[in-house]
Order: C-alpha cells, then structure tokens, then sequence
C-alpha cells in the first residue's frame, strides 16, 4: 500500500521558503561592531522581506513573516553559524533560546495532519485483530461520527477535534468497543512562520557571509548590496 501521509511540513517550509525568497537582495543598512542591521528582500517589493537586527546577545528577526528575537551569545551571528544542523535550522535547539516569538504565529501550531495521523494509526492496530466486518463498520461509523463533512466536529481547530476523538466509541452489538485514548497524542508542531524565520537567519547570514568575502568591512557602507544566490 503507498504512503498517504502528507509531505512533513518542514520539507515544505524549506522548498516554499526557496521560491519566496528566489530574487531577494541584500542591503546592509547599518553596521558597528556586534550591532548590524541587514535586510533582504525582492526589489520593488514587500512580499516575504525580513529584516535581521543584532546587538550584543541578541538577534531579532522581523519582517513579512514575523517577528522572533533570540539571545545566547555575545555575536549572534556566530552562534547561528555554529549551531545550525548540516546547513539547516536547529529548531529545537533555537526555540530554547528565543526571548519573545511572533504574537499571532508563535512557535508551535495545531496540526490536523498530525491528529489524523494518530487516528490512522490506532485503526491500523485494531486491524490486526479484528475481522474485516468489524473494522467497515468501524470506519463507516468513523466517518459518519468524527471525519465525515457533516459529523458536527471541526477538526481543523484543536480543541474540537480532541473533543471529537474522546466522544467516539464504536459499540456494535456482541462484539468488542473501540475508541481512541488521545492522552498522549502530541497533534502540534513547529509553525509555519517559525520555521521559515530560522530558515530566513540561516540563508541572510550566509548572505552576508559572502558579501563580506567580497567586499573588505570598510566597504560594506549603508546600505551596500549584494545579490542573494540560491
């Protein structure tokens, strides 16, 4: 049987966050020292711009898909540099070091996926002892009760869709119950615009990186630019 289960979000997030970001420059706005203030962003545009802010231990992020300020280290830059995972953002790591996270995205999002995930799951274990009978009738039940359009539950929103999954129980006549115990599901993940923020520090400091190796310090005046390569 193929894999149905949808693309993780963060494989999404890196490729979406390539074509958002695909005609971006870089301007360095302002530069002393730990203090740096660098933006990217396609010319003649405000789609997908962010900024990157450092001053000693901190750096923020704001722009088209947020604002999120972290703090570790004395060179911010440096410690992104040095934590990042293989090239790619270190998200858990990074979210212990965040100092504030964007008011209406925040750092981690409700995820239907997940939560349909979880259920596939358990009815894919009570398959292995149950009959084929018992288990059309589980899921006809399933889709009229919790998953069908017009089961009166909104999955897309987490508190109704646990309130859902607790609710259901199957009890056909003569024959074993069922239902879901979702004490210990875990249906959220990392946000969307979280995730892209840490891939936006990752690509602006490698940005700036290679300005810097093309232009000595003294040369990188306000903003100086340099074109942002994939």
């Amino acid at each position: 049987m193929p894999d149905t289960r949808p693309e993780p979000i963060e494989t999404r997030v890196a490729e979406r966050f390539k074509l958002d970001t695909a005609k971006h420059q870089l301007a360095v706005l302002h530069e002393d020292g730990l203090y740096r203030h660098l933006r990217l962003q396609q010319p003649g545009t405000g789609h997908h711009w962010f900024d990157l802010i450092t001053w000693p231990g901190a750096l923020a992020i704001k722009g088209d898909m947020g604002s999120y300020t972290f703090s570790r280290s004395s060179d911010m830059l440096d410690f992104f540099r040095r934590s990042a995972y293989n090239g790619a953002p270190n998200l858990s790591y990074w979210e212990e070091k965040l100092d504030a996270a964007d008011a209406h995205s925040g750092v981690r999002a409700y995820s239907e996926d997940l939560l349909r995930q979880y259920i596939a799951d358990d009815l894919t274990a009570c398959a292995e002892a149950a009959s084929a009978a018992y288990m059309d009738g589980l899921r006809e039940e399933l889709d009229d009760e919790l998953l069908g359009e017009y089961s009166g539950w909104f999955l897309g929103d987490e508190g109704d869709a646990l309130a859902g999954v607790r609710q259901f129980s199957y009890r056909p006549d003569g024959e074993e119950p069922f239902s879901f115990d979702p004490t210990e599901w875990v249906v959220t993940e990392y946000a969307w615009h979280y995730m892209w923020c840490c891939h936006a520090i990752v690509w602006g400091i490698a940005a700036y990186d290679r300005a810097k190796a093309e232009q000595p310090a003294p040369l990188l005046a306000a903003a100086a630019v340099a074109t942002v390569e994939g």
